[in-house]
């Protein structure tokens, strides 16, 4: 790390730096043998996210306008999920059923009940389970739930 917080980074000598305001992120440009290079960072890392020698000063200009164009779009989708999930209201009532199962050789289903909602969050409980009639099997049969006969905690859990 260097002094400004960020991890130390391969810049070319006598390099010209090219930023966005909006955007956490720097190319810097160069030459080698007469040719256009372009190395670029975002963030805070201290790998590049490219470093390409190209065809021309042209084609170089192309692909960092489509860099700087691709992390506007990632940013601006950052914020788009951040704010969705921030206004997430879920649809869980009380007396919901939720099931889960869980093994490889043998299946394990598990049943819960909401028993509490908050705005962001529910109250589960697990239930007890029973046979469905006629469903058994040679070491299988199809479970169902049980209502309101809880066998289990209440786990608070973020909907």
């Amino acid at each position: 790390m260097n002094g400004n917080g960020k991890a130390s980074r391969y810049i070319p000598s006598g390099s010209t730096p090219i930023e966005r305001e909006d955007l956490d992120a720097v190319v810097y440009l160069h030459e080698v043998n007469g040719k256009p290079l372009a190395i670029g960072y975002s963030g805070k890392r201290g790998k590049s996210d490219f470093h390409f020698r190209f065809l021309s000063a042209e084609k170089r200009t192309v692909h960092i306008e489509q860099y700087f164009a691709g992390l506007a779009r990632k940013q601006q989708d950052k914020k788009e999920r951040a704010e969705a999930k921030r206004n997430f209201l879920h649809s869980f009532q009380v007396g919901d059923i939720l099931h889960y199962s869980w093994g490889y050789d043998q299946t394990n289903p598990e049943f819960y009940q909401v028993v509490a909602v908050g705005q962001k969050t529910i109250t589960l409980r697990e239930i007890a389970q029973t046979s469905a009639s006629g469903s058994e099997g040679f070491m299988s049969d199809r479970r169902l739930p049980v209502l309101d006969k809880f066998i289990g905690p209440e786990i608070i859990k973020r909907a």
